[in-house]
């Protein structure tokens, strides 16, 4: 199909959108679980570690958040099921949606950084705003205070984030 500004929308086959429409909800429960997990954690820093608090409660929850409302509305204004030609209004909103989850993704990664750096007290071993651009779970400075098997973990995702290293700050601001 072709529409008016000459790009094409493609439908999917029948089973090829129920099994997008079956993930979707999959992954929303999968973060509504992550978000049932990770609520304890941000209990026990509101008491212990404000910092730490902070960028679990207003940084990470927060962007998983915005990225289940990001998916949503991928899947509301372009259903997997649709074989009409997406408005330019609508397009518009589905690259501001892409952006956006993008950007939580890569700013959840960094909170992630920062409650680990605060939870693990690092700001006393090393100086804040001397230290604050190797605050990044793929950076070789931060590396040597994380636990073997979050190396690993980070290892396996180091080439999809890779683009994240050369400026983990830049993207976005990673607490609230």
């Amino acid at each position: 199909m072709r529409c008016r500004t000459g790009r094409c929308y493609y439908a999917l086959d029948k089973c090829a959108s129920q099994k997008i429409d079956n993930e979707y909800l999959n992954v929303q429960e999968e973060l509504e679980d992550l978000v049932l997990e990770i609520l304890p954690f941000c209990d026990l820093f509101k008491e212990n570690n404000t910092n730490a608090f902070d960028h679990c409660q207003y940084g990470l929850l927060r962007r998983i958040f915005l990225i289940k409302r990001c998916l949503t509305n991928f899947i509301l204004i372009a259903p997997p099921h649709n074989s009409c030609c997406l408005s330019e209004d609508k397009r518009r909103d589905l690259n501001l949606f892409l952006h956006s989850f993008l950007i939580n993704i890569s700013g959840g990664i960094g909170n992630l950084a920062w409650i680990w750096f605060y939870q693990r007290k690092i700001y006393e071993k090393e100086n804040i705003e001397n230290f604050k651009y190797n605050v990044n779970l793929f950076g070789n400075e931060f590396s040597e205070y994380l636990e073997q098997k979050i190396i690993k973990k980070c290892q396996e995702y180091k080439k999809w984030c890779g683009r994240r290293e050369l400026n983990p700050h830049g993207v976005a601001p990673t607490a609230t």
